[in-house]
């Protein structure tokens, strides 16, 4: 277990990997290793319909009716440092802010391992977690860094929503302090995410993706491996190519610091708002520039597509939700 994690341990049993928490604390449901649901109070009520979401997006009854009146985020990093000190409060915020679900996703072997105790160190009372593990492209240096992350990805299946964090990232800043030329690092990363794609095609599993100055290039390169559940989180690629991914049927997701950039308007204006998520990418990309994100904010996130799309706050609340709990929802269960 990572050290700075265990300072933030909960005395429950080790074998719960997804834990969902009522507002008043009271656990509402657990799941073991093989995902077999544990312990589920609070039923009394629910009807067939909520029972049969409430098992497909890993929460109770009641709390998936909340949830389609909540906020998913769809992208955070939940074991970065900047979390080490407050994270359970964190957590709280963003309930009492309405996210009823997160998606923690690593950038590395070592951060992985991270993600995967994370269900065992979060506060009661916090919204319910998916988790994804990837290798993210700024951490590739060397192509022996990825089979030992597929293999922790093979080993932990039952308890991964997701991959990611995957991608490209052709930034100047980026190629140049990989300590590579420029031709070998865009090549190791291009083959770090065409071994995760495959992998998340051979597992049915959804890819969280990062795409940074190499949209056209991610985007081919995921239509040659062919996988059919993509997001591209905070996506600041061309228009003709925000068009392709929304024709393959891919999401993209909208981070709360589109409130204080026109950077993200093409895209939320051009994606449809049935293929349109919501994240924080916590702790970066927050409203307000050099502040620390958290999931909370994805309150402006909604205030920005609802502008920009003319419906209501609560239509974003709704489809944004909706369509998370589709995507993450493997066709299969």
């Amino acid at each position: 277990v990572a050290e700075r994690l265990c300072v933030r341990r909960l005395a429950y049993s080790a074998v719960l990997t997804r834990c969902c928490w009522s507002g008043d604390g009271r656990r509402i449901v657990s799941t073991d290793l093989n995902d077999k649901i544990l312990v589920w109070p609070g039923t009394v009520g629910a009807s067939p319909a909520e029972k049969k979401e409430a098992e497909l997006t890993h929460c109770s009854p009641h709390a998936a009716k909340i949830s389609r009146k909540s906020m998913f985020d769809c992208h955070a990093h939940l074991t970065a440092s900047e979390f080490d000190a407050d994270l359970p409060l964190v957590m709280q915020r963003a309930l009492e802010a309405g996210v009823a679900h997160i998606v923690a996703v690593s950038e590395d072997l070592d951060d992985a391992q991270r993600v995967l105790q994370l269900p065992l160190c979060c506060q009661e009372g916090g919204p319910g977690l998916r988790l994804c593990c990837g290798l993210h492209p700024e951490r590739v240096r060397s192509a022996d860094q990825v089979a030992p992350v597929l293999d922790l990805i093979r080993r932990h299946r039952k308890q991964l929503a997701g991959i990611g964090e995957v991608g490209l990232d052709f930034t100047p800043h980026v190629l140049a302090g990989s300590g590579l030329t420029e031709d070998t690092c865009k090549a190791l990363q291009r083959e770090a995410l065409r071994q995760q794609a495959q992998l998340a095609l051979e597992m049915n599993l959804p890819l969280n993706v990062h795409s940074r100055s190499a949209g056209h290039h991610t985007i081919e390169l995921l239509r040659e491996v062919k996988c059919p559940r993509v997001l591209l989180h905070a996506f600041d690629g061309k228009a003709k190519y925000i068009d392709e991914a929304v024709k393959l049927g891919w999401y993209f997701s909208v981070p709360p610091c589109a409130v204080r950039t026109s950077g993200f308007d093409k895209l939320i204006a051009r994606v449809p708002l049935d293929q349109l998520l919501l994240e924080s990418d916590s702790p970066a990309l927050a409203p307000e520039k050099g502040a620390r994100n958290e999931p909370c904010n994805l309150v402006f996130s909604v205030r920005k597509i609802a502008l920009i799309k003319d419906v209501s706050e609560d239509i974003v609340r709704d489809m944004t939700t909706k369509n998370a709990t589709h995507f993450w929802t493997s066709p299969t269960s």
